[in-house]
Order: structure tokens, then C-alpha cells, then sequence
């Protein structure tokens, strides 16, 4: 897989130093998803720190993912989905998945303490190299200067479609000098103001 310049979650996951830091013989018990959300929640309160969780199918995965959402934000918490029916990632992938597994690369790839999710499946799909997904990052804050045509161009090209109202993630608009985006890792579109 290296030879194509991609490398699956599983690689990376492997060469995370928080990841193996981490005592390989604390073994844990429980009699429900909701009762392992409970004990991850309050291990992470009380000491935040990259953890993985693996489960056999999506069914679980989510279940569990769902649960710590309950006790956890929702920057701590990210699911890396792959729908098992689909072998192929060009068939039928939704964009709500797509904008999950982008979320999910950013969490490993981040200093941030968080807990990724994830089942059987996912783990041999192939990602991005951590260096080409950094590349493609747009970084925007206050007093930063642009070109709007640039800008723009550089939003076509990582995938953001124009419309007339962004109503939901991976979309912008251009309406004078107003660019409004809406970014999958935000609750509510950002707008930018060009004067």
C-alpha cells in the first residue's frame, strides 16, 4: 500500500506514541456499550489522552460512539465509518461519512486528546499521508489577507461546492464581498467578510 502514497488507518493508528504509551495489560469488563462509554468517559475526564476503540462491526462501533456522546464533547469523539455493503469507496459513499472519516484523520493527526472509533472494516481502508492531508488544510483567522478568486479556486479545489445558501457542510457562497463557509469540523457555517 506505501507504494501508492496511501497507508491504512490501522498503520497510523500503530505508530501513534500517545497510543503506545498506553499500559497494553489493563483489561476492562463490561456487560454493555453504555457501561464501557461510562468508564472510557470518566478515565478520559480524568486523565485526556489519545485512546482507540475497535469493535467487530459498524452496529457496535456506533452504538458505543453514541453513548460517549452522551458524557463526552463533541471535539472528543470521533467515529472513522465505512459502510460495509459498499467494497468500493467509489460506490455510494454519503457525504455525511466522507465529512466523519475527514474529522476522524484531523483527531489522529492532532496533539488533542480525543477517542476514535472505529470497527473491523474501516481500519484496512486506506487514508491520505498525514503530510498530504496538511497540506490541503485552509487555515483562515481574523486579518488574514485574500484573493476572493483565489480563495474560491482553492475552496472548488478541495472539494467545497458553490451554491446560492450554504446549508450544509462542504459548501460556500460568494455574494458580493461575503464568503460564507460551511466546514464539516464546525456546528455553523463562517462567514468572511472582504471590504
Amino acid at each position: 500500500m506505501a507504494n501508492f502514497g496511501k497507508l491504512s488507518l490501522f498503520s497510523y493508528l500503530l505508530d501513534n506514541k500517545e497510543l503506545l504509551k498506553l499500559d497494553e495489560d489493563k483489561n476492562v469488563n463490561v456487560s454493555s456499550p453504555e457501561a464501557l462509554a461510562i468508564l472510557t468517559a470518566l478515565s478520559f475526564h480524568e486523565n485526556p489522552r489519545k485512546m482507540f476503540f475497535l469493535f467487530p462491526t459498524i452496529y457496535e462501533a456506533e452504538a458505543f460512539n453514541q453513548f460517549l456522546g452522551d458524557y463526552l464533547d463533541e471535539d472528543e469523539t470521533y467515529m472513522f465509518p465505512y459502510d460495509e455493503i459498499f467494497r468500493s469507496s467509489t460506490i455510494g459513499v454519503s457525504p455525511e461519512m466522507a465529512d466523519e472519516r475527514l474529522l476522524a484523520v484531523g483527531s489522529i493527526f492532532s496533539n488533542k486528546p480525543s477517542i476514535l472509533v472505529a470497527h473491523a472494516s474501516s481500519v484496512s481502508l486506506d487514508i491520505m499521508p498525514k503530510e498530504r492531508y496538511l497540506n490541503h488544510l485552509l487555515k483562515i483567522k481574523n486579518g488574514d489577507m485574500f484573493v476572493v478568486k483565489d480563495l474560491v479556486l482553492k475552496l472548488t479545489e478541495l472539494g467545497y461546492l458553490a451554491v446560492d445558501r450554504v446549508a450544509k457542510a462542504n459548501q460556500f457562497s460568494l455574494r458580493g464581498g461575503i464568503l460564507d463557509i460551511y466546514d464539516a469540523s464546525f456546528s455553523y457555517p463562517v462567514r468572511i467578510e472582504f471590504f
